[in-house]
């Protein structure tokens, strides 16, 4: 199975930070699971042999599911009872190291830093927050004066995410610098940056797209079964 593509980009990551649960692969199909995030993964060029493979392993009480197949993503609705699918792109920092806004200072975020978090970011949920920054995955950045200009991370699965700036800090180029900085990081470990934009947040897609990102050829599906 050929993982070269940017669409892929999110699995060579969990690959080779060594937390894949491979579950099934041959050359047409890749389908594994990260330990860390608990998101399954599936590569396949095949609809049809996509959808035999999930529904071969069905019996693991899959609940979230990526794909770059929406027929597959389709199937897991119908099939598993999944809540609904996102179409995103995916984009990847495929450049130099960049360097760091000088503008800026950087340190990794602690638990005292959670409510700060917490009250102005919420998607995911507060317990995937609490495990961002018990992970090590969230930068706070300050102004020269020590003032919180805004926070940046990684969700846990590996790609870019938690990227705010405060409103009295926008249209200064601190998202792009907040970005640059995470990118530098995430290269610092030897992984290639990568994140996933819906297809409907323009703001987002014209800040990667200004900052030279990479984009995949196909869209990527996320699809989730919604707590009981």
């Amino acid at each position: 199975m050929d993982l070269s593509g940017i669409e892929y980009v999110a699995i060579r990551r969990i690959v080779e930070r060594g937390t894949a649960e491979i579950i099934e692969q041959s050359e047409d199909v890749l389908f594994l699971m990260d330990k860390v995030s608990g998101v399954y993964m599936i590569a396949c060029e095949d609809d049809e042999l996509a959808r035999e493979v999930m529904e071969k392993h069905r019996d693991r009480g899959i609940r979230l599911l990526t794909t770059t197949s929406k027929a597959a993503a389709e199937y897991a609705v119908e099939a598993f009872g999944f809540s609904g699918i996102s179409e995103c792109y995916q984009y990847a920092y495929l450049g130099e190291k960049p360097e760091l806004d000088p503008r800026l200072s950087f340190r990794m975020a602690d638990m005292s830093d959670f409510d700060t978090i917490n009250e102005v970011y919420h998607l995911g949920g507060p317990e995937e927050t609490k495990k961002a920054i018990e992970r090590g995955l969230v930068m706070m950045a300050y102004d020269q004066e020590g003032n919180l200009v805004g926070f940046i991370g990684e969700h846990m699965e590996g790609s870019l995410g938690m990227l705010f700036v405060y409103p009295e800090y926008r249209r200064e180029g601190y998202g792009r610098s907040l970005e640059m900085a995470s990118f530098r990081w995430s290269m610092d470990r030897g992984f290639t940056p990568f994140g996933q934009v819906y297809t409907d947040n323009l703001p987002s897609l014209e800040l990667q797209k200004k900052i030279g990102l990479a984009v995949s050829d196909k869209l990527v599906y996320w699809t989730w079964k919604a707590d009981e």
